[in-house]
């Protein structure tokens, strides 16, 4: 499925029914400019772009520890499924071992460190889970770093896993930073990549919060995407309002907004904090 279709679907998926319609709205433009695209060409030609795009990775991406619980292969049902991702991560990178799911599925022996940070596990040949998610390296001893060099190099050169980003756990400033528009505008995804991360911050203002969407939602934030036009502003107005209109866009107000619109823009707020998104900031709301 096109990119712009599948990212309509997933931003619809339990969302409320201003939400749905939105996003329908989204799915239905992309089809269309797809089906305009596909017009004139040759089959050949679509199986073989459809062919590139499977085999394209998506761009890298910021984690927290507790996103990162998300990939283990494993469902909500508590099922091994194939359709979860399992994502192990060393000294901070991201490594999808889902070609080895017999080694870090539910069955697996390896599996205690799907969906963690196992540096300090590995380094120390440990399954003690209190060894998990320690992002304290220095600890380890100079032995213990040889052998957490191995097991990088093995996951990169030798077993080929590809890397999907970094654990990003540098600490926020209490309290958060108040962002101005100019700050605001600079957090496009374009700019330089902070240190420890994996991708530069893509920002998104909602309902008073600055999201980091750089955590997961380049699939739908990033250059080309169809959200892509909210971030670094405030989308707050704009989304309530279900727009892409330019006059919303520009306009930050939510002063003239109704008690329904209100609703659907914390209803966003929410579900950008429900997908995990970094709340880096505030941002004023007028």
């Amino acid at each position: 499925m096109h990119s712009i279709a599948k990212a309509a679907l997933a931003q619809s998926a339990n969302a409320s029914l201003p939400v749905q319609v939105f996003a329908a709205v989204v799915l239905g433009a992309a089809v269309l400019r797809l089906l305009m695209r596909l017009g004139g060409a040759r089959q050949g030609d679509v199986t073989a772009a459809a062919a590139k795009a499977d085999r394209e990775p998506e761009p890298l991406r910021n984690f927290t520890l507790e996103q990162l619980k998300a990939f283990t292969g494993v469902n909500a049902k508590g099922e091994d499924d194939e359709d979860v991702p399992i994502y192990v991560a060393l000294r901070g990178e991201v490594f999808d071992v889902s070609q080895a799911r017999h080694a870090y599925g539910k069955e697996g022996n390896y599996h205690i460190f799907a969906g963690h940070d196992a540096s300090v596990s590995l380094a120390r040949h440990s399954l003690d889970a209190s060894d998990l998610n320690k992002m304290t390296w220095e600890e380890l001893s100079h032995g213990e770093r040889d052998t957490l060099d191995g097991w990088i190099q093995q996951f990169r050169d030798y077993k080929g896993y590809p890397m999907v980003g970094r654990v990003v756990t540098a600490p926020l400033p209490d309290p958060l930073p108040v962002y101005t528009k100019e700050q605001l505008a600079a957090g496009t995804g374009e700019g330089p990549i902070p240190d420890g991360a994996a991708a530069a911050p893509m920002l998104v203002a909602v309902a008073g919060k600055v999201f980091d969407v750089s955590y997961g939602g380049a699939p739908h934030y990033g250059k080309g995407c169809p959200y892509n036009l909210f971030v670094g502003r405030d989308a707050s107005r704009a989304l309530a309002k279900m727009s892409f209109d330019a006059e919303n866009l520009d306009n930050p107000s939510i002063a003239d907004l109704s008690l329904a619109e209100v609703g659907v823009m914390n209803d966003w707020a929410a579900r950008f904090e429900k997908k995990g998104y970094r709340v880096v900031g505030t941002y004023p709301t007028c």
